[in-house]
């Protein structure tokens, strides 16, 4: 889209919003050099456009019908308040109005000052009227002095052509058709010439003539159509029909303008929300990443304990094998420490299944809830005792069976106690409770443990993540917790957990009936 200067700002910083007749755009960067030929013309430009000011600002006073001039300037101020800007690039824009057109039509009734001081009425405009926002919008003195000096050099250009071939011999259709379509690729290729020659001088050598005029050769069409038609229809309604051609037919032009801001708007909030959904959606990838690395980190030193109490023990045995009968708390150890290495092992392996799959799988089959809690209590106990934590367990009786997979539950229930001895201190309580309910079971892990922060309920499900507070406390992969959900997810259940730093946690799992 061909965009025209509206805008420049000081010779250190470049601001500059652009119009094709219909529409303006602003465009910043840095100057690549201080050339003051750069200075030179842009106060070249500006300065014709205040002389052509004031001589239309002289000739004004000669106009016929300065009601009729009042009101075009009126409409050309409205046209204003339906412009409409867009974000193009990082720190540019283009903003659209329909001035130009206005401006045009004026030619017949004011000759070729009539342009020249409505043209500049829009400038003024919309240099008031849009916000200084910094991308699609900048207000600064020479923005105002240089656009001013571009518009009015292009509307005087456009209206002598039309003027002259106006009063060529011929059929009058086809000389007016011509001359309003010629005026108008005048008007728009003024304002590309005045435009590359502030670029090139901005830009130097690296700025493409060629590939930019050729870059915007739809745009030229488009606003060639826009000045021809609809300047020149809007000039045959005022001549035919007087003021209120002027207003009847501005109305549709008023509207169209109308209903393209309104799409224009929809379009751009549509876009910043599609830039703020994979803004976040960035942020919470490079957040993975970031607790996929701790997550290895910590796997690392994890690992690493188990795998030096095992080298340890066998080293000592293979070079006195009595020991194993002497001290078989050795092989206790290896065998531990063994254990150790596979849960973080299945851990993985359990996580990259639900990555790659979307859920774990299950082998269901009845079995006893109650037995099962009653047997993870059982082989947790001794665990508990070495802290002098006492662990209780309460099942109520004649218990309906329930269709699940007996491994995967009974790992859920060693995570969750297992979880809250590690993370209790010396002397806690804590208790494993089943409840049956008409058409769930209840179960409740309760600690009287460190207990968890606020703001981070919410994540410790989710993979790789470990409260910070704990992290000294005991090992752990991060993993265990978002294991625990899969497996609650995956009988079609729910798992919460309600939690005060310095009081304790209890989980709370819901297994519907089968």
């Amino acid at each position: 889209m061909i965009i025209f200067p509206r805008a420049l700002s000081t010779p250190k910083q470049l601001r500059q919003s652009w119009t094709l007749s219909s529409f303006k755009a602003s465009v910043q960067s840095r100057l690549i050099n201080s050339d003051s030929f750069y200075k030179y013309y842009l106060n070249f430009v500006g300065t014709i456009g205040l002389g052509l000011l004031i001589t239309s600002l002289v000739s004004s006073l000669s106009f016929q019908d300065h009601f009729l001039f009042v009101l075009m300037a009126l409409l050309t101020a409205m046209s204003v308040f339906m412009a409409t800007s867009l974000q193009v690039i990082d720190k540019s824009g283009v903003t659209y109005d329909i001035g130009p057109v206005i401006a045009m039509a004026s030619v017949p009734f004011f000759g070729i000052w009539g342009p020249v001081l409505l043209v500049t009425i829009s400038n003024i405009t919309v240099w008031l009227y849009k916000p200084n926002d910094g991308i699609t919008w900048k207000k600064s003195w020479p923005q105002l002095f240089f656009n001013t000096g571009m518009s009015t050099i292009s509307v005087l250009a456009a209206s002598l052509v039309i003027t002259y071939l106006s009063a060529l011999p011929g059929p009058s259709t086809v000389v007016y058709l011509l001359s309003w379509v010629v005026g108008a690729a005048v008007f728009t290729q003024t304002n590309i010439a005045l435009l590359i020659g502030i670029i090139r001088l901005q830009n130097g050598a690296k700025f493409g003539v060629t590939a930019f005029w050729k870059s915007n050769l739809a745009a030229y069409a488009i606003d060639i159509a826009m000045i021809s038609i609809g300047g020149g229809v809007l000039a045959v309604a005022i001549g035919e029909s007087g003021y209120l051609g002027a207003a009847i037919f501005f109305l549709p032009i008023f509207l169209s303008a109308f209903a393209f801001r309104l799409y224009t708007e929809s379009v751009s909030n549509s876009l910043k929300d599609l830039e703020s959904q994979v803004e976040e959606r960035t942020k919470e990838l490079l957040e993975v990443n970031k607790q996929k690395d701790m997550y290895l980190s910590l796997l690392t030193h994890d690992m690493k304990s188990p795998l030096t109490a095992i080298e340890a023990y066998t080293s000592l045995i293979m070079r006195k094998p009595e020991l194993a009968k002497a001290k078989p708390h050795m092989l206790k150890n290896i065998y531990r420490a063994q254990q150790s290495l596979r849960e973080i092992v299945e851990n993985i392996q359990d996580i990259e299944n639900l990555n790659a799959q979307g859920e774990m799988a299950l082998k269901k089959a009845e079995l006893n809830l109650a037995k099962l809690i009653k047997s993870v209590s059982a082989m947790q106990t001794p665990v508990a005792e070495k802290k002098n934590i006492s662990l209780h367990c309460a099942c109520a009786g004649n218990l309906m069976p329930f269709n699940g997979d007996d491994f995967q539950l009974q790992r859920l229930l060693n995570n969750l106690v297992s979880n809250a001895i590690k993370y209790s201190p010396d002397g806690a309580n804590i208790w494993v409770m089943l409840i049956e309910y008409d058409d769930h079971y209840r179960l409740d892990i309760k600690d009287t443990g460190y207990g968890i922060p606020e703001d981070q309920l919410d994540k410790i499900f989710d993979h790789y993540q470990r409260v910070a507070m704990h992290q000294g406390k005991a090992a752990g992969t991060g993993l265990g917790l978002a294991i625990c959900k899969a497996i609650v997810d995956a009988h079609d259940g729910t798992i919460e957990v309600r939690s005060t730093v310095g009081k304790g946690s209890t989980f709370t799992i819901c297994l519907p009936y089968s």
